[in-house]
């Protein structure tokens, strides 16, 4: 019955990194059993992208698109150790080509949508 059909569940969640690290922090690692939660949550289609980022004011393009890439991975990882069904997640790198805080320039960060 479509009444009893669970609906996609609206998440979104930015987890921010040391400069030139990819090493998760504690307060991201609070912030991930949350989403952890979440996740469990939705229904078992539903996929989450992991989306890594990096500052466009230091690196080189190469050396960023690394950087985001071992930033959503070190994400991706954490969660799937945590019980999250890898089936529910994607991760994937843009470097510094998204600049989503533009008022800080502080883009050391994975988004999760």
């Amino acid at each position: 019955e479509l009444a009893k059909r669970k609906t996609s569940v609206v998440s979104s969640t930015a987890l921010f990194f040391n400069l030139n690290s990819a090493r998760l922090l504690d307060r991201a690692k609070s912030a991930m059993q949350i989403l952890a939660e979440t996740i469990a949550a939705a229904p078992k289609d539903q996929v989450f992208t992991l989306v890594g980022h990096a500052d466009d004011e230091t690196g080189s393009p190469e050396y960023n698109q690394k950087l985001s890439e071992k930033r959503a991975k070190a994400v991706y990882d954490y969660l799937i150790e945590n019980g999250v069904n890898k089936d529910q997640l994607t991760w994937k790198g843009v470097g510094s080509t998204e600049n989503i805080f533009p008022v800080n320039g502080t883009n050391r960060v994975v988004v999760i949508k």
